[in-house]
């Protein structure tokens, strides 16, 4: 009985079973050795003796006597803490691992579905089909590529003869208005002064209010065509319109001294006439150059050849041909239609849009050279004017003029009529009254050096005089320059509306042109494509 008792001392307590299971066999809750866990398992099935606790005390020997028994003490498991969770949650951990999802593996798994594209997208161009089809959609792009900068170009060019023909023409033919009002004007009123006083000759007074009433409404026009109103320009407006009402009191304070007699009245007039030709008319004169060369600015732009569409074009055709050879050298097949087509159709566009300003300008006189004719005989026209006020200046004072002066403006007058290219009527009208004046003025100049001023003034100023006379002379030249330069304005309005429609018709040949090319390279390589299918 001794015996039994120390052989169930002896015996490890079976662990009481804290969890369940796994399908794998391992025991949930519990982290001992998988050693402990079948000595468990072992003397689990070993007859239950004692419900008491074995504890690790010594034993006696045994009974026997047997010297190499020794003594055993058998200790629980360590168990772990209780796990509060769900069985299936803690089964679940246990199935799928410790692992922990990281921030580069949640990129990664967002970013490889977006870089699969791009990697077939690269190893298909690395094919013979795939270097065929980047070949063809270049040449599609560049082509449309330059018909739509020869739209844009060819836009831009319309408003801009928009521009010349609505804005910068009409302003600068008002500039050119007042200079020539301002200088009738002031001429009027020294004739009419030398023939004994501003109100002697009516139809000088009406001249005269005529002139200032145009100059006026010249300057005003003059005006609306401006957009920076702290231009030079406006500052050339602002001056003439200041002075003029000046101008005019003068002149008023002229004409009633001379009605009441009194000689100061020439000192007046000659004040008004010095502050037209040192202020008034230089502003004028300013005013029209600016104004002209706006629109020779514009003019140079419109003549020029467009250069960002032309280099497109010749881009487009030098890839054309680099390809066809490169095709010919790869298939050994010489032509291939749908190339040979798109090339033939962009080289007449190009031909098209370098040829098209050439044809559009070649008859027209007013684009023809660094002046245009408006401008040519407008400068005649404002030089006539300024030789005629000197020369009644010249009797309102009773002064000989210099003959030097009169006649180097008579060779620049006769010079810018040649320079304008005009041969109609009216320029052979203005070359004739030029000699006529020259004719005149010699006259009155022989008269007056005679010491006969009443001839003098009757050469001048009065119509009709004979043999010749200054006044009909000059106001047929006059008549003439301006009759020649409505016509030439008419030109150049003409050529300004022809332009915008061929600019408009170029556009769209080009832009078919294109199309047409983009298809015939689609088709040209739709059969090579074909060939790998």
């Amino acid at each position: 009985m001794a015996a039994d008792a120390a052989d169930k001392r002896r015996r490890p307590r079976r662990t009481r079973f804290t969890g369940r299971r796994t399908p794998g066999g391992t025991e949930l809750g519990s982290t001992a050795p998988s050693s402990a866990t079948a000595d468990a398992s072992a003397t689990a099935t070993a007859p239950k003796t004692s419900d008491a606790p074995a504890t690790p005390e010594s034993t006696p020997q045994s009974a026997s006597g047997d010297p190499r028994w020794t003594p055993s003490t058998t200790q629980p498991p360590q168990t772990s803490p209780q796990d509060q969770r769900d069985a299936d949650e803690r089964l679940d951990d246990l199935e799928l691992g410790t692992g922990t999802t990281t921030f580069g593996s949640i990129i990664g798994e967002r970013i490889a579905p977006a870089l699969e594209l791009p990697r077939r997208t690269l190893s298909f161009l690395l094919t013979s089909p795939g270097r065929l089809t980047l070949a063809a959609v270049v040449l599609i792009v560049a082509i449309l590529a330059a018909g739509l900068s020869m739209s844009q170009s060819a836009s831009n060019r319309q408003q801009q003869l928009a521009t010349v023909s609505s804005a910068s023409e009409p302003q600068a033919n008002a500039a050119q208005n007042l200079y020539s009002a301002l200088t009738i004007a002031d001429a009027s009123a020294n004739t009419s002064f030398s023939r004994g006083g501003l109100d002697s000759a009516p139809e000088l007074r009406q001249r005269y209010d005529d002139a200032i009433a145009q100059a006026t409404l010249a300057g005003t026009r003059a005006a609306a065509g401006i957009t920076d109103v702290d231009g030079e320009s406006m500052e050339h407006i602002a001056t003439v319109q200041r002075l003029i009402p000046v101008y005019t009191g003068l002149v008023e304070a002229a004409r009633a001294n001379a009605r009441q007699g009194h000689p100061v009245g020439v000192a007046y007039l000659a004040e008004a006439s010095g502050l037209m030709r040192s202020d008034i008319l230089p502003a004028a004169a300013a005013l029209y150059e600016d104004t002209s060369q706006s629109v020779a600015d514009d003019r140079a732009k419109l003549t020029g050849l467009p250069w960002v569409p032309l280099s497109g074009l010749l881009a487009a055709v030098l890839m054309l041909l680099f390809v066809q050879w490169r095709m010919t050298r790869r298939t050994g097949r010489l032509f291939n239609t749908g190339m040979t087509a798109a090339t033939a159709l962009m080289v007449i566009a190009f031909l098209a849009v370098l040829l098209a300003p050439m044809l559009s300008w070649s008859g027209s006189a007013t684009f023809g050279g660094s002046y245009s004719p408006v401008q040519t005989l407008t400068e005649a026209r404002i030089t006539a004017q300024q030789a005629r006020a000197a020369e009644t200046l010249t009797l309102v004072r009773r002064q000989p003029g210099e003959v030097a002066a009169f006649e180097e403006a008579a060779r620049k007058i006769d010079a810018l009529i040649e320079e304008s290219g005009q041969t109609g009527e009216g320029a052979e009208h203005a070359k004739e009254s030029l000699q006529e004046w020259r004719k005149g003025h010699t006259e009155m100049r022989a008269r007056l050096d005679r010491g006969d001023y009443a001839g003098a003034v009757e050469a001048a100023t009065v119509e009709g005089a004979e043999p010749h006379s200054s006044a009909d002379a000059f106001g047929e030249l006059d008549a003439a320059l301006q009759s020649a330069i409505s016509d030439a304005r008419l030109d150049l309005r003409r050529s300004l509306e022809d332009a915008r429609q061929s600019s408009a018709a170029l556009s769209a040949l080009v832009t078919l042109l294109s199309l047409g090319a983009a298809i015939c390279v689609v088709l040209g390589f739709r059969h090579r494509l074909m060939e790998y299918l």
